[in-house]
């Protein structure tokens, strides 16, 4: 095949067109670009990590244009994948705006918040949290709040571990009337760092202190805290005499409390309150001192009784039972219990019954009380077996008797003599001057019966 010959005009209008074309694709690439918006997601996180049922979580995001010119950007709020919420911008040229959008959640789980395509985190949420407010070498502050938790059965709370601290609250299960709550918990390592009173003395040995706050009516809460074998050394206690006390007014009330757990360097116990505002762990006493004691006797047929009372005050800071025991020369004869409050006192008393004369060492446990002497007129009977001068006190003694049981008694002055004619004087009324009536009054009949004669009766007597 012959290839094809151009001519000269062939060639220049080929050239020229070429030229044409390459000057219009020249001119096309020589014109001024127009202006636009480039907009960029530069950032997108969330504030709040752990929240509560109910509670807002705040996520931020921040949009910057990186155009010539303003324009719009959406913001797209994504809640495991799914929009919850938009907002819509200008942005200037060359500039950034940051927007807040909050979001909140109606039960617990852990949810991805993002913007538009970018992750701003991970939230979980909870019915309630401890968080730890506030630490040093004495205390330790942790705040529990509550968002929506059960009104009708306990919530278990974990409390943040603590380390090198001799006591923490481990666990904190709650229940109570309310769904939302806030409490302060306050640990004190060192008892007299507690801002209340905490016993002290031979009566008292305490290890550690917390104390509860809160905005809503606690039913009921079990606790448990830890306690440093160090620690007990220190202060003395085995690990079996550990109690938890709570204190109610100026008193303070033990509780039942147990080992749950035994650690290589720590006890773990658990207790169940009531009532809330001052826990003490530790040991507290009664402490009972016998202020005063007083000794009497009561007549029986059969004897006496020796009567011992005893007042007998509780100094310690919780109440106690105080056991009594009446000791009669040096043997146990009677016995009582009685509670006592915390700083407070009782009267004790305590009977023994004897029947032999003789004398008798009282005593109140260990507390000499003093003696009573019993005579054997105080425990004679009425069996007259007695000499005839024992037999004459005895009747005059029964004769008193008698005069007292029909009007008062009346006792013979000195001088007049136990009997006249044969007659007890003690059966006469009217004192001395009735008896010298009755006297003369009998001179005078005998007067009479013997006649005039000079050996008759009134001039012999």
């Amino acid at each position: 095949m012959q290839p094809d010959i151009w001519s000269e005009w062939d060639i220049g209008s080929r050239c020229v067109s070429v030229g044409l074309v390459v000057l219009l694709v020249a001119g096309a690439l020589a014109t001024p670009a127009a202006a636009a918006p480039s907009m960029y997601l530069s950032n997108a996180n969330v504030q709040e990590s752990t929240v509560l049922v109910g509670e807002n979580v705040t996520v931020t995001a921040r949009v910057k244009n990186l155009g010539d010119e303003s324009g719009g950007f959406t913001f797209e709020f994504k809640r495991n994948g799914s929009d919850f919420a938009s907002q819509r911008v200008v942005v200037a040229a060359d500039e950034s705006v940051q927007v807040n959008q909050t979001v909140s959640f109606s039960s617990p789980g852990t949810y991805r918040l993002s913007v538009n395509d970018r992750e701003a985190g991970l939230v979980e949420v909870q019915r309630a949290k401890a968080t730890v407010e506030s630490t040093d070498a004495a205390q330790r502050t942790i705040e529990v709040r509550a968002g929506s938790v059960s009104t009708t059965r306990p919530y278990t709370l974990d409390i943040p571990s603590a380390t090198n601290r001799s006591f923490a609250v481990e666990t904190w299960t709650v229940q109570t009337g309310e769904s939302s709550y806030t409490q302060q918990i306050i640990e004190y390592t060192d008892p007299s760092a507690a801002t209340v009173e905490v016993p002290s003395g031979r009566s008292a040995t305490v290890a550690s202190v917390f104390t509860v706050d809160s905005t809503a009516d606690i039913e009921q809460a079990t606790v448990r805290f830890s306690l440093d074998r160090s620690r007990l050394r220190e202060v003395g206690l085995d690990q079996s005499e550990v109690t938890l006390y709570h204190r109610n007014g100026s008193s303070w009330e033990s509780l039942d409390t147990a080992i749950v757990e035994e650690r290589a360097s720590s006890v773990v116990y658990e207790v169940t309150a009531t009532e809330f505002s001052t826990f003490a762990a530790g040991r507290i006493e009664p402490e009972f001192t016998v202020e005063d004691t007083s000794l009497s006797t009561t007549q029986l047929d059969s004897g006496q009784r020796l009567v011992l009372e005893a007042v007998v005050r509780n100094n310690g800071s919780v109440a106690g039972e105080y056991e009594g025991t009446m000791v009669v020369n040096d043997e146990r004869v009677n016995a009582t219990t009685v509670t006592m409050p915390a700083d407070s006192e009782r009267t004790v008393r305590l009977t023994h019954d004897v029947s032999s004369a003789g004398t008798y060492e009282l005593a109140l446990n260990d507390d000499d009380a003093g003696s009573i002497v019993i005579s054997e007129g105080q425990v004679a009977d009425d069996t007259p077996t007695r000499t005839e001068a024992t037999t004459t006190a005895s009747q005059s003694t029964s004769a008193a008797t008698t005069a007292s049981d029909s009007g008062p008694a009346i006792s013979v002055p000195p001088g007049v003599p136990a009997t006249v004619m044969g007659i007890d004087t003690v059966y006469l009324g009217g004192g001395i001057g009735v008896a010298l009536v009755v006297f003369f009054g009998l001179v005078l009949v005998l007067r009479r019966g013997g006649g005039g004669g000079s050996g008759g009766g009134f001039d012999q007597l």
